[in-house]
Formats: structure tokens, sequence, C-alpha cells
């Protein structure tokens, strides 16, 4: 993160920069994680990744319809990508819509183990 940040500095509008701090922050519950997110995603506006980052950030305090909005945004952009899927069914459990989470879950689940985050999914079903 230090580095990050130097590079910040150094190149303040670097969007790749930003979204990489803010998901770091977004783990560390860092308070200008959402800021960051939202300028990467101002100079990135096509960037799945950034959107995804800038949808989970909301979910997490609360903000679900914001979130649930921002995270089909992304998936839109890049529709054969499981982890946005993944984080769609992380924001539905945030707002407590299981039936929803569930969908997003088998769809993934399906996939076998072509899909990497397997693991993650079927971790997350055990518990609905």
């Amino acid at each position: 993160e230090p580095l990050l940040r130097t590079v910040l500095a150094l190149q303040p509008d670097t969007p790749a920069v930003m979204h990489n701090l803010a998901w770091i922050g977004q783990q560390l519950g860092r308070s200008d994680a959402l800021s960051l997110a939202e300028r990467a995603c101002a100079l990135r506006p096509q960037a799945p990744s950034h959107l995804a980052t800038l949808a989970l950030l909301p979910a997490q305090h609360g903000r679900h319809d914001e979130a649930l909005v921002t995270q089909p945004r992304a998936i839109a952009l890049a529709p054969d990508t499981p982890p946005l899927r993944l984080t769609l069914a992380r924001i539905h459990l945030l707002a407590g819509d299981k039936a929803s989470a569930r969908r997003e879950l088998e769809r993934l689940d399906s996939l076998g183990d072509a899909f990497a985050g397997r693991p993650q999914v079927q971790a997350l079903l055990r518990t609905l």
C-alpha cells in the first residue's frame, strides 16, 4: 500500500493505481477507499473491475441499492467474467437477498473447476 500511495502522489491521475488502492483500502477498512474507487471509475468508466470495487464498497456500508445498480454494469461490460458474478452474489448476501445470491452462486458452481473461485462459491452456498 505505501508504494501505491507513492506512485499515486507522482501520477495522481492513474486509474489502475487508484483502483488497486481502493481495493486494498476496502480490505483494510480505509476511509478513502470509496473516493479512490469513484475517482478510478470517473477516469475509466468502462473498466469492469473498477466498477466491481465501486459496487462492493457501498454494499459493505449498507447502501445495497447503489451497489445493485453498479455491479450489473460491470457484468454487462464483461459477462463471461465469473468473479464479477461472485461479487454480485456477495452484494445480494449483504442486502439479505438469499434467493438472488443462491441463483448467482449456483450459476457459478455449474462452471465446475473451470472457475478458480469455486471453493468460495461452495462455501457461500453452504451458508444459505
